[in-house]
């Protein structure tokens, strides 16, 4: 699994895990499966998620104020292992 990060100016945070082909955003799981059909079918995706593919989702990163630039450019996390994610800050 493939996750890119997209930073965005809002009061919000972010908790995001995986655990084979499921990603827990915030305290909800979604399987990267049902993510694609949401895409495919054009319906609203989850808050937080921004796109998905047979094998990457993109989730929006909140920060509020100055972001680093650990933030503002983020690198894409590839095959995390299962846990939570380490995401910028």
């Amino acid at each position: 699994m493939k996750i890119y990060l997209s930073p965005i100016s809002m009061l919000a945070t972010l908790d995001a895990s995986v655990s084979g082909d499921t990603i827990t955003v915030n305290g909800i799981t979604h399987s990267l499966l049902g993510l694609v059909e949401l895409v495919e079918n054009e319906l609203l995706l989850p808050d937080f998620i921004v796109a998905a593919t047979d094998d990457s989702v993109t989730l929006l990163l909140p920060y509020w104020g100055e972001a680093s630039e650990a933030v503002r450019f983020p690198v894409p996390i590839i095959d995390p292992p299962d846990g939570p994610l380490a995401l910028p800050s």
